[in-house]
C-alpha cells in the first residue's frame, strides 16, 4: 500500500496491485501538475511476525506495521516521483519500490514484503535528461 502525501494536507492510498487503481495513479504520476502538488510518499507494510518468549519458552506471532516515508527534498526545485509494484514470482522478495528523483540525486527505497525491512540507495546520476514514463499496456 502507498500513501501519496500532497501539499494541501491529503492523503491519497494507492494498491498497485488492483490494476485499476494502478493505472489511474500511474496516469496521474505522469503530469507534472500533479508531481508538484507531491509533499512525501510513504510505503505501509503489514507483517506477521513470529516470536519466542525468552521468559517461558513459549512461541508466538504477532501482526505488526511498518512506514517508510520519503518526503520532498528542500531546496531542490526539479523532483519526481516514480513508483512500482516488484514482483518477484515464487520468491517472496518483491515489494513495493519508490524513487524520487531529485535534482542530480537518485534515492531509491525497496520496501519487502516478504520481511519488515526495506533497502535504502542515493546515487548521484548527474542532469535528467529523460523523464522516466510508466507503460499503461
Amino acid at each position: 500500500m502507498l500513501k501519496i502525501h500532497t501539499r494541501d494536507g491529503r492523503t491519497l492510498r494507492i494498491d498497485l496491485s488492483d490494476p485499476d487503481q494502478a493505472r489511474e495513479w500511474l496516469g496521474r504520476l505522469e503530469r507534472d501538475s500533479f508531481q508538484a502538488e507531491i509533499s512525501g510518499v510513504s510505503v505501509v507494510e503489514h507483517h506477521l511476525v513470529r516470536f519466542r518468549c525468552d521468559a517461558c519458552g513459549n512461541k508466538g506471532a504477532e501482526q505488526v506495521g511498518v512506514q517508510y516515508s520519503v518526503s520532498r527534498p528542500q531546496g531542490i526545485n526539479s523532483v519526481r516521483y516514480a513508483v512500482e509494484l516488484v514482483d518477484v514470482s515464487g520468491e517472496g522478495r518483491g515489494g513495493e519500490r519508490v524513487t524520487v528523483y531529485a535534482g542530480d540525486i537518485r534515492l531509491s527505497l525497496m520496501a519487502h514484503q516478504s520481511q519488515p525491512s526495506a533497502r535504502i540507495s542515493l546515487s548521484k546520476i548527474g542532469k535528467l535528461r529523460f523523464v522516466p514514463r510508466h507503460s499503461q499496456e
